[in-house]
Parts: C-alpha cells; sequence; structure tokens
C-alpha cells in the first residue's frame, strides 16, 4: 500500500506540473501575442467637432477689427457660409448667434452697440467660431475654433460631416 501511495503523489506532481506548463504557454502567448493599435490620441479639432455635434447653440463672432472693406467682405462672406453649412448639418438657425467685433463693442443681431465682453459672456454657453482676417489657418479649442482667413482665401468656410 505504500507504493501506492507514492504512485499517487507522483501523478499529482505530475498533473500539477502540466497545468503550471500549460498555464506558462497560455500566458506567454498572451505577453506576446501583437495587440491591436491604440487609438490615436484626440485632437483640439477633433473634441471640438464633437462637441458642436452636442451642443444646441451656435455662435459666430466675425472680428472686423482694424481690417480693411475687402478683409471686411472676406470676413462676413465666411460668416454666412459658415452658419449655411451648419444649418445643413441640421443646427437649427434659430439657436444661432452672430455678432460682429470691432475693437471694444460689438454688434449683434438686434443691432445694438455693446461692449465686447457682454457678447463674449453670451457665447460662453454654446460653441463658437471666431472668424478673424489675418494669416489663413484654423486654431481649435476644446469648445471654439478660430478661423483665420484673408483676401487669398479660395475655398468655402464650412463645417463639413465627418466620418
Amino acid at each position: 500500500m505504500a507504493e501506492n501511495s507514492g504512485f499517487t503523489f507522483s501523478i499529482k506532481y505530475l498533473i500539477a506540473g502540466i497545468i503550471i506548463a500549460a498555464l506558462a504557454v497560455i500566458v506567454f502567448i498572451y505577453l506576446t501575442s501583437p495587440k491591436p493599435p491604440e487609438p490615436p490620441p484626440k485632437t483640439n479639432q477633433d473634441i471640438f467637432l464633437e462637441n458642436l455635434q452636442k451642443s444646441e447653440r451656435v455662435t459666430i463672432i466675425m472680428n472686423i477689427t482694424d481690417v480693411n472693406s475687402s478683409g471686411i467682405s472676406s470676413v462676413f462672406n465666411c460668416g454666412t457660409e459658415l452658419a449655411y453649412s451648419l444649418a445643413l448639418l441640421g443646427k437649427d438657425p434659430q439657436n444661432f448667434s452672430a455678432y460682429v467685433f470691432n475693437q471694444s463693442t460689438c454688434v449683434g443681431l438686434t443691432n445694438v452697440s455693446r461692449p465686447v465682453t457682454e457678447c463674449l459672456a453670451e457665447a460662453k454657453e454654446s460653441s463658437t467660431f471666431f472668424i478673424n482676417y489675418g494669416d489663413l489657418g484654423t486654431i481649435f479649442r476644446e469648445n471654439s475654433a478660430y478661423v483665420y482667413i484673408n483676401e487669398t482665401f479660395i475655398l468655402e468656410c464650412k463645417v463639413e460631416k465627418r466620418n
């Protein structure tokens, strides 16, 4: 009987060894298998567009401070095209605000001149586009886009749906 218990004891060690070896192989395969690539980090543009999609209110601020007449026309055209493209994306024009900034004053749809700080306070709770005259480019923040255009700008000012 003593031989039998030794045999049983050896089989237990053998089975335990096989289980440990199998677990080691599984862990090795898991650790060395290729991982799916990490998605790229979100850019400020991605975050802005996501917030724009969620936002009910949209504000377009056209800054014409120290801009000549052809530049003013470019800024206004961009603001108009932008509003139109937002409406095509399903944004309700009744939830749009538009302001023209000129140094320290702003004028909204009510055609009343007010301090810029008041207009900025109203725009704070919306996705905001700041259209400025200057070197071409766009800077995105979490809830705002700063669009820079000049008379050489020949593209449309618009927001397009992303896939």
